[in-house]
């Protein structure tokens, strides 16, 4: 078992822990010492016994010798500490958390937290890829890539913590996007078909993309891209700004697509050639 004192001299133990009493009488001796766990009722003893009820214990014990003088009655209290830590992981508010894992780019930081509720939280451990570390806590994203953190938290009486971990995607480079549209050109001039597709698509080959996002002016408010865009007729030209973010909040550079709406229809004439 392991034993801790804290500064308020408070003792706390572990559930291995074992308790032995002992007692000497110089005279007649000892008969039998007798004890008492959290108010149940007194027996006496055999052996080392250990604690059951988490948090305070109060333990009452006398002996009794063969002359049949009895002991004073002593108190014991301990504190048993049977429960591990809990462990988790606080990330920089711009993370993202997608499909089980945490996206976020160069510079931002995980830090490895732990609370204990009885004996106290005594080290919490980190593990970035090196093994786990007592001396650190913090994870700074410096680079791209793929890094699986593991963190584990000790109590001051030695308890264990389940170790939790987290898979977190670095990507600091942002996504390609490009638009799709039924344009033909014209003497030098793109047009758009009455009624037609404007499909925007995009890729991020670490993070993955988040958003497509579009606006029809530049100080339009962004959209979120769903589906594909349709042309109307009751503009000569169809103007559009567009961009992606990928799930780690890297923002592609913003680029425009145009082209001209022909309103006006064809004109067909006949021509007949003069009678010889």
């Amino acid at each position: 078992g392991t034993m801790y004192r804290n500064d308020a001299g408070e003792l706390f133990v572990n559930a291995e822990q074992h308790f032995e009493l002992t007692a000497r009488d110089d005279r007649s001796g000892v008969a039998t010492i007798y004890y008492s766990i959290n108010g149940e009722a007194f027996r006496k003893y055999h052996g080392p016994f250990r604690l059951e009820q988490s948090g305070l214990n109060r333990i009452l014990f006398y002996s009794v010798d063969i002359s049949g003088n009895k002991e004073q009655l002593r108190v014991y209290n301990v504190y048993l500490d049977q429960r591990a830590p809990e462990a988790g992981f606080e990330f920089s508010e711009e993370t993202n958390f997608e499909q089980g894992q945490y996206y976020m780019r160069p510079g931002a930081t995980v830090h490895a937290v732990a609370v204990d509720d009885i004996s106290g939280l005594l080290e919490i451990q980190l593990d970035a890829g090196q093994g786990l570390q007592s001396n650190q806590t913090d994870f700074t994203a410096e680079k791209e890539g793929v890094f699986h953190l593991r963190a584990v938290a000790l109590d001051q009486v030695l308890n264990r913590s389940e170790p939790v971990t987290a898979k977190v995607v670095v990507d600091a480079t942002p996504p390609q996007a490009r638009v799709i549209s039924q344009t033909r050109l014209y003497n030098g001039r793109t047009f758009c078909p009455l009624s037609g597709r404007v499909e925007i698509q995009a890729n991020d080959t670490l993070s993955g993309v988040r958003w497509i996002q579009y606006r029809l002016s530049e100080t339009g408010q962004w959209r979120t891209y769903g589906n594909a865009i349709i042309i109307t007729n009751d503009k000569d030209e169809f103007r559009m700004r567009y961009r992606a973010v990928d799930r780690s909040g890297n923002i592609s550079a913003e680029q425009e697509f145009a082209c001209l709406v022909d309103r006006n229809r064809p004109v067909t004439e006949i021509q007949v050639d003069s009678a010889p």
